[in-house]
This record gives C-alpha cells, structure tokens and sequence, in this order.
C-alpha cells in the first residue's frame, strides 16, 4: 500500500534522537537537544493525526520488556488493532526519517498486548506514521500502513 503525505498543523516540531541522545537528521550546526516540550507536541500531532484518520487511541508509550508502542489504537474503518511507531525528522533536506519497522518488536508487542487485553479474534496490524517538520508548526506525514507486510 502506497503512504500517505498529509500536511498537519500546528503540532509538529519535535525530533526523535539517536543513541547518543542527539536529533537524528539535523546538521551538526543546528542540532538542538530533544525536550519534554518536543516530545510532547510529536505525539500530539501523531495522535491528531490518527484521530482524524479515525483511529481509536487505547494507549499511548504502551511498554512491554525493552519495547514500546507509540500508540495502540482501534481503526474506525477495518476495526483492526493497531500498533503504531511513530517517527519524526526536522531536516527537510533529508527528507522523511527512515520507516524502518522492527518486525520482531512489533510481534513481542502484539502478543503481549493480546494476553493482557480481552480481545479475540481481532486483526492486528503495525502501522509507522512518520513525520517530517518543515516549519515552527507545519509538518507532513506519511502513514504506512501495514508495514510489517512490507519488512523482510
């Protein structure tokens, strides 16, 4: 399934860092350190987003052993169970951040989520939304969806 590029307003500026705790994406010169006030309006605009699109959020930085979800959500339309990585990037001239899924996470993920929830018979999916800030509150988004159909 080819993704979706979708502009968002106002809440996108925040940047997700490497092992060393820098922004991944952004010149040496203009590498600015990751705070709660980042963090906060990244999931805000992904969880706008997804709300929009007409997802259900049942939880957000749900953790299970080493891994976390962004979100888990419902979609209003296939009511499927969605796990969702969300990535974000601030350098426009690198474009989207990599939608690299992890495939091994997303399954642990899932199964753990099912064995802790009431839900049978449910198709589960993994989702990454990807989000590339081109402005103090302008963004886009490309939402791949099903991407562990689409990792090796």
């Amino acid at each position: 399934m080819e993704p979706d590029t979708h502009t968002l307003a106002p809440n996108a500026e925040p940047v997700r860092c490497d092992r060393q705790g820098k922004p991944k994406g952004l010149p040496r010169h203009k590498e600015v350190k990751m705070n709660e006030k980042m963090t906060s309006r990244a999931n805000a605009a992904t969880r706008r987003y997804l709300e929009l699109r007409g997802f259900e959020i049942l939880e957000q930085g749900w953790s299970h052993g080493t891994d976390t979800a962004d979100f888990i959500a419902i979609d209003g339309e296939s009511g499927d169970l969605v796990i969702v990585f969300a990535e974000v990037s601030r350098s426009a001239g690198e474009g989207f951040p990599d939608t690299e899924a992890d495939r091994k996470a997303f399954e642990r993920l899932a199964a753990a989520y099912l064995a802790e929830t009431e839900y049978i018979d449910v198709t589960v999916r993994l989702d990454v939304v990807s989000l590339l800030v081109v402005g103090d509150d302008r963004a886009l988004i490309r939402h791949c969806s099903n991407a562990a159909m689409q990792v090796g």
